[in-house]
């Protein structure tokens, strides 16, 4: 009947619509699944690139720390390299 034929021909319009609607919107998910990805390792390499610097930065720290205690106990060797010793008594003047 003709009722029958129109009914069938609308459901399968709808049928297919939904197969591009789904289609598209799986295509959109791929899409976002692909910037994901992309920003995850973006932002990965951004945070490592974090950790080394803030690794290097220790490691001049402990340099510049390391040659600054070094420095300060070879002056402190200056005083008694011109120590004058009063008579006798063992005591710097």
């Amino acid at each position: 009947t003709g009722i029958q034929t129109r009914a069938e021909q609308g459901k399968q319009k709808r049928d297919e619509y939904l197969d591009r609607a789904r289609e598209q919107i799986l295509g959109k998910i791929t899409d976002l699944q692909n910037q994901l990805e992309t920003e995850t390792k973006k932002m990965l390499t951004e945070k490592t690139e974090i950790d080394s610097a803030v690794f290097a930065a220790q490691q001049a720290h402990q340099r510049e720390s390391h040659r600054l205690t070094t420095e300060v106990d070879r002056l402190a060797e200056i005083p008694q390299i011109f120590a004058i010793q009063r008579g006798g008594t063992g005591e710097a003047q």
